[in-house]
This record gives structure tokens, C-alpha cells and sequence, in this order.
């Protein structure tokens, strides 16, 4: 194994591309970055500059160049812009290694590939959402087509999660690297010290009006005085949605930083995440990290992280929710097992350092290469959006 030669590939210019930033891309593209940084790569981050992106992407290292590119609303239209933004790139420096997140960064970068084709360039698509790779759509040809053009760059696809790795693969009938989203540090130190009264715990980085319905109406179900449960939901919502948590006795927590979060979580009895998610649910590989057992829908991303871990339940119904939560809240031998169970499987797949040494194996470092574990996550900005009156 040549170490020169893998060592002076990192150390070529690495570009980012994204789209419209969520909190689960972001987490994603915030530890990379650390991680290649770490390295002494110069790096560029090229990203659509709606709310989200103008709050957070100045909280990346300041060794970076950050790109913001106008939105626009048509997805053709931004990777239009996005691309000529890549080609402005590539007309300053050689880019080694390209990393695009998303359908638009995909087809920009796609294009660009075939301009300069430039073999030893190191290309890799990671989905944001399984929701474009599932579409019935002429979307599936486009991305058969993006993974076949980094077969002919000699590097594989990656994803962020098991699901997206397999959907990719149906598409183009190649081995995807996956790289899990990880968990900051903070949540795997800080101690894990139950509330005296019983407290059911969930949130989500962006207001997702399914989520906050089911937990509302699970709190409203289980709020029986006799019960004697309390509700808390963490991250952004909407007034009308503020209104509905004070009215099912839900304490709302704008609560953005990882530091903050940990210690929310730290006197949790369970954490609840009561819908599907297509994307990395980071929130419930937080919660895992921070030793809570879990409840989740029973969905493909939550079933990917779970697994037969034994850190949680899976659940079909809002009925079968409530039945599990409630068989937690009755049992302080079966929450400190799955809670166990959790902080030991999170360890072991979703800490700072299992996704640096991936990462680093994916942009072909050498396996014993890893530089020190990056910052944790900063704190995230969530824009209040204002319901129009």
C-alpha cells in the first residue's frame, strides 16, 4: 500500500455540494468537513443559501470556503446554478474529490465530470432522502445514470444510510460505501439521570406537522392524572403548533445547541419518535447516544438503526406506541436495559470517531489514518417561520 500516494489524494481540493440544507445533511456535512479538515485538505462548500444554510453554514470551519448560491425553486434551476459555481471552482484549483448531496448537486456535478474528464477525480453522491431514490419517476434513469458515472471515475457511491445504500445499488448493481451520520460526543458523556416524574421526550430538528400531530395526541391519551406523565418536545415549531403543545400540556424547548439537547435528554425516561423519517434520524441516534430506550415508527430508517439492537421498540400503531410506552414507564429494569442496550449500540456505529475512520476509508485514507475526533456538532440555528396572519 502506497502511503504517499493516499495521503497526498486527501490533500487535494475536496468540493461539497449541496442543496437546500436540513439538520441531518448538515450534521453529515458539518463532521465531514471536520474530519477531512483535520487532514490539511483544502475544502469548499458550495450550498443553496435559503434560511437554513444563511444560519448555519458559518459555523463551519473557518478554513473553508463557503459558497452561497441563490435559490431558486426549480431543482433544474439550482443545479443549473450549482454547476456553474463547480465550474468556477475548477477553473481556480483541480478538484480531487467531489462529494454531492443530493439530486441537483448530482446532476451538476455529473456535468462537470463530463467536461473535464478528469478520471483520477474522486466523485461521490449521497442521497439527502431515500423520498428521490423511491419516486416512480425519470429520476431513477438520472441517478442510474450518476452512478454509473462514477464507475467510469474508479470510486464507489456513498450513502448515509443502509436503505439508500440497498436503493442505490438496485439502481446501478454496485457495492455502495456507506457512511453513517454520527452523534456528537457530548451526548455520549453526559450522564443519564431520570426525572422524578415520569418524562416521555421527542423533537426533530425541523417542524414536521405529522410528528407533531402523533406526539400531541399521544401525550393527550396518555395525560391522565393517574399516569402522571410529563410530555417534552425540543426543536423549532410554528405558533399554532406552540398552542396545541401548551393546550396537551407539552413543555416546547427551542433548544438548538448538541450541549443543550444532551442535557434534555439526560433526564428523559424514553425518547418517542412517532413518524416516519426518510432521511438520517439523527434525533433518535442522539437520544440512543444519551442511553434512553426508545419507541419509534416502525419504519426503514428506524429499523435500520434499531435493528435487533434491543434499544428500542418498533411500533405499527399509535395504539402499539402507547402500549410501549407505557410498558416502559411501569418497568425501571426494562428502561435501564434497552437504555444500556442503546448507549452500547450508538458507541459501537454513530460515535465521532466511527464516522471518521468510514469517511476517511471512503476518500481512500489509509485505514489507520484517523485524525482526532472533530468539535461536535455546533449549535444549529433554527429560522422562525411566522404563520402568515
Amino acid at each position: 500500500m502506497n502511503t504517499g500516494a493516499s495521503a497526498a489524494a486527501l490533500r487535494g481540493h475536496t468540493v461539497h455540494v449541496v442543496s437546500r440544507l436540513t439538520p441531518s445533511v448538515f450534521n453529515f456535512l458539518y463532521l465531514a468537513t471536520q474530519s477531512i479538515g483535520a487532514t490539511g485538505a483544502p475544502q469548499t462548500v458550495i450550498a443553496i443559501d435559503d434560511a437554513f444554510g444563511k444560519a448555519n453554514l458559518g459555523e463551519l470551519r473557518s478554513d473553508i470556503t463557503v459558497v452561497a448560491v441563490p435559490d431558486h425553486a426549480s431543482p433544474w434551476a439550482r443545479s443549473r446554478a450549482l454547476y456553474q459555481h463547480l465550474v468556477d471552482v475548477s477553473r481556480r484549483t483541480r478538484i480531487a474529490a467531489m462529494h454531492l448531496h443530493g439530486i441537483s448537486p448530482g446532476l451538476a456535478g455529473a456535468r462537470l465530470v463530463r467536461q473535464l474528464d478528469d478520471r483520477a477525480m474522486q466523485v461521490f453522491m449521497s442521497p439527502s432522502s431515500s423520498r428521490a431514490l423511491t419516486a416512480r419517476s425519470l429520476l431513477q434513469p438520472l441517478l442510474l445514470g450518476l452512478v454509473r458515472l462514477q464507475m467510469q471515475s474508479r470510486q464507489q457511491p456513498a450513502a448515509n444510510l443502509d436503505l439508500d445504500a440497498m436503493l442505490m445499488k438496485s439502481l446501478a448493481s454496485l457495492p455502495v460505501r456507506v457512511v453513517e451520520s454520527a452523534a456528537a460526543d457530548v451526548f455520549f458523556r453526559t450522564p443519564h439521570h431520570e426525572a422524578r416524574r415520569p418524562l416521555v421526550i421527542s423533537g426533530g430538528g425541523h417542524e414536521s406537522v405529522l410528528a407533531t400531530a402523533r406526539f400531541i395526541q399521544l401525550a393527550v391519551l396518555l395525560g391522565d392524572d393517574s399516569l402522571a406523565l410529563s410530555f417534552n418536545w425540543i426543536g423549532p415549531a410554528q405558533t399554532r403548533t406552540e398552542n396545541a403543545f401548551r393546550a396537551a400540556g407539552i413543555g416546547h424547548f427551542r433548544t438548538a445547541s448538541a450541549g443543550e439537547r444532551a442535557q434534555r435528554l439526560s433526564t428523559a425516561w424514553l425518547w418517542v419518535a412517532p413518524h416516519e423519517e426518510r432521511g438520517f434520524p439523527i434525533e433518535l441516534v442522539e437520544a440512543m447516544a444519551c442511553g434512553l430506550p426508545c419507541v419509534a415508527y416502525d419504519c426503514e430508517s428506524h429499523r435500520d438503526v434499531l435493528g435487533d439492537s434491543g434499544a428500542g421498540f418498533l411500533c405499527t400503531s399509535q395504539d402499539e406506541m402507547m402500549q410501549r410506552v407505557a410498558e416502559l414507564v411501569d418497568s425501571p429494569e426494562l428502561r435501564t436495559r434497552m437504555g444500556e442496550a442503546a448507549r452500547t449500540a450508538a458507541t459501537a456505529r454513530f460515535s465521532e470517531r466511527v464516522f471518521a475512520r468510514r469517511l476517511l476509508q471512503a476518500y481512500n485514507v489509509l485505514p489507520g489514518v484517523v485524525p482526532e475526533s472533530p468539535p461536535p456538532p455546533p449549535d444549529i440555528a433554527f429560522p422562525i417561520e411566522r404563520t402568515p396572519s
